[in-house]
């Protein structure tokens, strides 16, 4: 914990970490068999099968990173694992998503397919409720034009009505008019 919290408080952590582990000075490299100097390009992971099970939590990688950082024997050894311990999650996350992508791409494409057939069933449904809801709109229309046609032809009909009653008052007074015994005058129709 007092190594993980110098990490964070501290501004060149890389020297930090070779003096928490007291690692040697700089100076000289001995290079074992197997390992390339600091100077001289990429130093592999420590071990190699750790390359092929690689950490699964941040746990692990705290651990495998610990052991690269104490397994270096100067700050150019360090800053050279550091960097290969970094590209490492990158690399990993990077394999394992595309793996996981070639993986779903089949089961995500037919999900899509069946999303898409979905959509489709629901625009068709959607175009028919339209198309439904305009021809009820429209016999909405003409059954209010029918109702508001009868209640004109009501109005005219009594008017009619109306129309014969005076009609036929008219015609009784006419002809009382013209049948009394004091008027000299006849009219023939």
């Amino acid at each position: 914990m007092i190594l993980i919290w110098q990490f964070k408080t501290s501004t060149n952590f890389i020297s930090d970490i070779l003096i928490a582990m007291r690692a040697p000075p700089k100076g000289n490299v001995t290079v074992d068999k197997g390992e390339t100097p600091p100077n001289e390009g990429a130093i592999p992971l420590q071990e190699p099968h750790v390359q092929n099970n690689l950490p699964e939590d941040g746990a692990e990688w705290v651990n495998l990173f610990a052991n690269e950082m104490m397994s270096a024997t100067t700050i150019d050894d360090a800053r050279c694992r550091e960097a290969n311990f970094l590209e490492s999650p990158e690399r990993t996350i990077s394999s394992r998503a595309s793996a996981e992508a070639a993986q779903n791409f089949p089961q995500e494409n037919l999900m899509l397919k069946e999303h898409i057939e979905a959509l489709r069933r629901e625009i068709f449904i959607l175009k028919r409720a339209a198309i439904q809801h305009e021809c009820q709109k429209e016999y909405d229309e003409k059954d209010k034009e029918v109702q508001q046609l009868k209640q004109v032809v009501a109005q005219y009909r009594e008017q009619l009505r109306t129309l014969e009653v005076n009609n036929y008052a008219l015609m009784l007074h006419f002809n009382r008019t013209i049948r009394s015994p004091g008027d000299s005058i006849r009219i023939s129709l």
